[in-house]
């Protein structure tokens, strides 16, 4: 829970910045979060403050990979005992042929997923094509990886120019402190604090020092202002001196922060915030965040480009997307995904209903699905009941947690359609996010039904520029509404006004939103569908519509093709 960590380990470090295992700790959120040039300052200091510590040192490899820097990650190694790490540095450096050897006997069944994968990268990378195959394909199928998804950890990506990545969320603000002065003398023995020189004395009503951690305060109100600070009580280290300097009024004209380093022969013995058992503790779990972990992604894009290379285009479309699902940034998995779609996407802004004299109508059905079963099993019982179809726009997230209810929707012939992983505003993402939010839904959907989604609706139909153009480039369509009943799904309305909503409303090619599933429209949706087809309507699903009429869409021009869903899956 990295956000989280961030208040308490900042007030551990402003009460005691000189452990080594409170640098190694920041240096490991750093890490995780996608800051290695932090992350290597940290594990620097770490290494000053407890020099030989291995611990230390791993994190340190690890963060120069994270930066990109093989050349050092590779002379830090040296004498380490990081075995796969050292492996991992080696073949980043061009000598694979000294790890085919170990790495021979790695077999699918292997225990250390990283061992694999590494394994699996060996065989690429010496053209040993079946094996590699082979390995990536049990990488992925492990029981205990989520093949959508990276390890919020450190991840060994198998790229050059990135070795290795933080995939954790960015952290909003970053725990810092005040830089030395170069080439600042340490401090020793008595030394007198001064005010800041720009500050005219005669301005002073009085000036405060003092030292984050509460190992030094004082104040005077006496010219010159100055203050002794005898060092030698305190430990050796790095220490945060504060100078503030106020007027005659008390109130606040100027504050200094510098970092100061304490040397003395003799100090006070240095103190822990954390007992012995609690550091060894604290040791064994850093030693568990500092392993690097295996990247699904990596294994995706290899896979990808094996299928591509055998003209399986469909294979490598599905690994491609599962890159995009993952990670739209990583490789020229987006672009390649972009380029595949570009004769798949749909209108521009998105279809709001279908331009037809034809009595057809589709019913869908946001959001979901939900297991609890009064939800989504009793509205599949209700539609399966009057032998209706509808379209389920689905949240990922829903989706990972009833698998066994999508299958249900497919197999009772409905369509699944993308509804986002996550349900946010697309508009407040970046269009990386957008694509990653839809791409996950639209390969869980995929993976579940052997059907890509064509069709998705942001939630709360909110949409921009960005978010048609991500869509697009996953060959999804935008698809809204002519009728929105969202108010008259839920009490103290009854069932029976949602029904008469519907009927009354309702016109050829209408496409109707409802939810998945209220209690009124899953006690409604038997009356609808028996309205409707008494007054000569046919249901259909969106495919279906968008076959048999043509697409109204609004804010943007008629597409020249009237019928662009013709054919495909």
């Amino acid at each position: 829970r990295h956000r989280e960590a961030v208040k308490p380990l900042k007030d551990a470090l402003t009460r005691d910045r000189n452990d080594a295992l409170a640098a190694m700790t920041l240096a490991t959120l750093y890490l995780h979060c996608g800051s290695p040039d932090r992350a290597a300052t940290e594990f620097a200091r770490a290494r000053r403050i407890a020099p030989g510590d291995e611990l230390a040192t791993r994190g340190a490899i690890l963060a120069e990979l994270a930066a990109g820097r093989v050349a050092k990650a590779s002379a830090l190694v040296k004498g380490t005992d990081a075995p796969i790490i050292g492996d991992y540095v080696r073949f980043l450096s061009g000598d694979v042929a000294s790890l085919v050897p170990k790495y021979a006997a790695v077999n699918a069944d292997e225990s250390d997923a990283l061992r694999l994968e590494l394994a699996a990268f060996v065989a690429e990378r010496t053209k040993n094509t079946s094996r590699a195959k082979s390995l990536f394909a049990a990488l992925l199928d492990r029981a205990d990886r989520k093949r959508l998804q990276e390890d919020t950890a450190l991840v060994f990506l198998f790229d050059d120019a990135q070795p290795a990545q933080g995939c954790a969320a960015k952290l909003a603000s970053a725990i810092g402190f005040a830089e030395a002065k170069p080439n600042a003398a340490p401090l020793s023995g008595r030394v007198t604090l001064v005010p800041p020189k720009e500050v005219a004395p005669r301005t002073i009503g009085y000036v405060a020092y003092s030292v984050d951690g509460g190992v030094y305060s004082a104040s005077t109100n006496f010219a010159p202002f100055v203050c002794d600070w005898n060092t030698v009580r305190i430990p050796n280290g790095d220490y945060t001196l504060r100078t503030q300097v106020f007027d005659g009024n008390q109130r606040l004209v100027k504050e200094t922060a510098r970092t100061v380093t304490v040397r003395n022969a003799q100090s006070a013995a240095a103190t822990s915030l954390l007992s012995p058992g609690e550091r060894a503790d604290l040791r064994r779990r850093l030693a568990v965040l500092l392993a690097p972990r295996p990247s699904n992604k990596s294994a995706h894009f290899a896979l990808a480009g094996y299928a591509a290379r055998d003209g399986d285009s469909e294979t490598a479309l599905s690994h491609i997307e599962s890159v995009v699902a993952i990670d739209p940034g990583f490789g020229n998995a987006r672009a390649s995904l972009k380029t595949f779609n570009r004769q798949m996407a749909g209108p521009c802004e998105g279809v709001w209903k279908g331009e037809t004299t034809e009595k057809i109508v589709a019913l869908t059905f946001d959001d979901g699905p939900n297991s609890a079963p009064h939800r989504t099993p009793a509205l599949l019982t209700a539609l399966k009941e009057v032998g209706a179809t509808a379209t389920f726009f689905v949240v990922g997230k829903m989706v990972e947690k009833s698998p066994d209810l999508v299958t249900r929707m497919f197999d009772d012939g409905h369509e699944i359609a993308n509804h986002s992983y996550s349900h946010p505003n697309l508009t407040y993402l970046t269009p990386l996010a957008v694509q990653a939010e839809l791409c996950r839904t639209s390969v869980l959907v995929r993976d579940l039904t052997g059907s890509r989604p064509r069709f998705y609706r942001p939630p709360g139909g909110n949409f921009n520029t960005a978010t048609v153009d991500a869509a697009r480039s996953l060959g999804l369509a935008g698809a809204y509404w002519t009728l929105d009943a969202i108010r008259l799904e839920t009490a103290p309305l009854p069932p029976a006004e949602l029904t008469k909503y519907v009927l009354q409303n309702v016109r050829p090619g209408s496409i109707v939103l409802l939810h998945n599933a209220p209690e009124n429209t899953v006690a409604a949706v038997g009356n609808i569908v028996r309205g409707l087809r008494e007054r000569g309507y046919k249901l259909v699903t969106m495919t279906e519509l968008l076959k048999r009429s043509k697409p109204v869409l609004k804010g943007a021009a008629t597409p020249k093709r009237a019928n662009m869903f013709d054919g495909g899956e």
